[in-house]
């Protein structure tokens, strides 16, 4: 009976540190970067601006109302309630690490800027942003913030090499953005 009861201790603890160890495996990974913007509001818990900001991040994905190039916008509520959303995806990823990227976007931002009526976070695949008032053509230059974190794929013997095809690649494509239509075009 001995060896039953020490057994039993054994599983009795272990299972909270198992339990900590999944729970940690599916959590929403850290933004990078993030900014929430407290000087332009905030809102109450379980008001129409907060449901009016769930119901927009949850429609807010590729196969809802995407166009097939990565970016995402749309609107949700009136008058002082509405609530205004953009989301890009980087321009090589794929439709189901962009849906996956927003989908932990729009959880997480409202985690980390809790209550605030405007935000903005990126991961290296995706960003994200709301606010309470109209950002669709807006030129926004704040925040800053440096996009050249990652450089894992990156290896000092590349560097040069990288930087020559980057120089050919946006020498070509100064080009072919000028001829072609109004899609994927940054301004």
């Amino acid at each position: 009976m001995e060896p039953l009861m020490a057994s039993s201790r054994f599983v009795f603890f272990l299972s909270p540190i198992l339990l900590l160890i999944s729970s940690q495996s599916l959590a929403q990974p850290e933004f990078p970067s993030h900014s929430c913007f407290y000087e332009k509001g905030n809102y109450t818990t379980g008001s129409t601006y907060q449901t009016n900001l769930n119901t927009l991040l949850s429609s807010l994905s590729p196969s809802n109302n995407g166009n097939g190039y990565g970016f995402y916008n749309s609107s949700f509520g009136e008058n002082a309630d509405q609530v205004h959303a953009i989301a890009l995806c980087r321009g090589d990823v794929m439709a189901d690490t962009c849906r996956g990227c927003l989908s932990n976007s729009t959880k997480k931002l409202t985690q980390v800027c809790p209550n605030q009526k405007e935000a903005i976070g990126f991961y290296d695949e995706c960003m994200l942003r709301y606010a309470n008032r109209s950002i669709y053509g807006a030129m926004e230059k704040d925040p800053v913030f440096p996009l050249w974190w990652n450089i894992q794929n990156l290896s000092s013997s590349d560097v040069d090499g990288f930087f020559h095809e980057m120089r050919k690649l946006l020498k070509d494509l100064n080009g072919q953005a000028a001829a072609n239509g109004s899609l994927r075009k940054l301004r």
